[in-house]
């Protein structure tokens, strides 16, 4: 999963991210592993977006792939006002859900 996601927990908006290869990592070899990725990107540390990893079994991201999970086509999907799993979205803008 990958998204842009504004919710009421923070100010301003974060990347989501969701993966099977994130799931088995703890917390900080997660975040590495993200920013490896960014490093390969070629994006400077302070250009790097605030980002949110979530494990593919939380609520959130299991109700996610319910809603969107069989539609063709997620990137640019907008979602706004609405509860998802175990949160609420104020915005969101999806890219990827698998």
């Amino acid at each position: 999963m990958a998204m842009w996601l504004r919710t009421s927990e923070y100010e301003d908006w974060r990347f989501a991210l969701s993966s099977r290869d994130l799931d088995g990592s703890a917390p900080l070899a997660s975040i590495r592993l993200v920013h490896k990725a960014l490093d390969r990107g070629n994006l400077a540390f302070e250009d790097t977006p605030a980002f949110l990893i979530f494990k593919t079994t939380e609520p959130f991201v299991r109700a996610l792939r319910r809603i969107f999970g069989k539609v063709k086509s997620v990137e640019g999907r907008h979602v706004s006002g609405q509860p998802v799993g175990d949160r609420f979205v104020d915005e969101a803008i999806i890219y990827r859900i698998g």
